[in-house]
């Protein structure tokens, strides 16, 4: 994957105004399961088939609108689940993003302390939740 320094540019820009990290633990019977996403939403669904198409991972989702705001216009997002494709992704845009570096940063240490385990599915560990909680701590609203 070759991209120039423009587009990676540009696409720190989408993903530091329009994109946003998620990790999370979820459940599945008696251990957790680590989730994380890097995800860019859009009303122009161009864009993110055209990030979809430098980058060569991720899809494109058609979002579902709120109730009582029908007259909004669709929305779509660019979704990239996979560890590798994550962290080769967030490796892209790091040295350009501006609002989400610390985030990217954060993200980065827990994906590669993930894979050095074996991934998703190993045991949770305690670093992993403070990394998490780390996290959340940037991602919350207001005060």
């Amino acid at each position: 994957m070759t991209i120039s320094n423009i587009d990676r540019a540009y696409l720190a820009g989408l993903f530091d105004g329009e994109g946003h990290i998620q990790a999370r633990i979820g459940t599945q019977k008696s251990y957790g399961i680590f989730h994380c996403a890097a995800i860019v939403v859009n009303t122009n669904k161009d864009i993110l088939y055209w990030i979809m198409e430098k980058t060569g991972f991720g899809n494109v989702y058609r979002r579902t609108r709120a109730k009582g705001h029908e007259d909004w216009k669709d929305s779509y997002a660019w979704h990239v689940t996979n560890m590798s494709d994550t962290i080769a992704f967030l490796e892209l845009i790091q040295p350009y993003a501006k609002i989400k570096a610390g985030h990217i940063k954060i993200m980065l240490e827990l994906l590669r302390q993930r894979l050095a385990i074996k991934g998703r599915h190993d045991p949770i560990k305690k670093s992993d939740v403070a990394l998490i909680e780390a996290m959340q701590i940037l991602n919350r609203r207001g005060k």
